[in-house]
C-alpha cells in the first residue's frame, strides 16, 4: 500500500496510508519535535525506518512499521530506535547505499551507517 510522510512546518511528520478495504488514508502523526529534515530508508534486512535531523543536531529514527501499528491504536508515545545528539546542526539528510545516511551541516557532512541486526531485536 502506498505510504506518504509528509514533514510539517511544526516539526511534526504526518503519515498517510493508503486503506485496503475502503477509500482515503489511514493518518498518523508522529511528533518530532521541531525536526528540519527527514528522510525514510529501507534497510538491508526490509525494515523500513523514518529519520529525522533537526537544527538541534539531534538523528533520531523510528520504525516505520511500529510507528503504523502503534498509531492504529492512538498510541503518541512511539520509541525510537536511534537518538543520536551530532552536536552540529543538520541542514539536510539523504539516504546512501549500506545502510547508510549523510547528514549535512554548515560545516560538512556526517556519515552513519545503521545495522539493523542492532536496531531491531525480534
Amino acid at each position: 500500500r502506498a505510504i506518504v510522510l509528509v514533514l510539517c512546518e511544526d516539526g511534526k511528520v504526518r503519515i498517510f496510508r493508503k486503506r485496503n478495504w475502503r477509500p482515503g488514508y489511514q493518518r498518523a502523526v508522529l511528533d518530532t519535535s521541531g525536526v528540519s529534515s527527514l528522510a525514510v530508508m529501507q534497510l538491508t534486512g526490509g525494515r523500513s525506518i523514518i529519520v529525522t535531523g533537526g537544527h538541534d543536531g539531534r538523528l533520531s529514527a523510528w520504525d516505520l512499521q511500529a510507528v503504523l501499528t502503534l498509531a492504529d491504536r492512538s498510541n503518541t508515545n512511539i520509541p525510537v530506535l536511534i537518538d543520536i545528539e551530532t552536536e552540529m546542526r543538520i541542514t539536510n539528510i539523504s539516504v546512501a547505499d549500506n545502510d547508510t545516511v549523510v547528514t549535512s551541516a554548515l560545516n560538512g557532512l556526517a556519515a552513519f551507517r545503521f545495522h539493523a541486526e542492532c536496531l531491531f531485536r525480534d
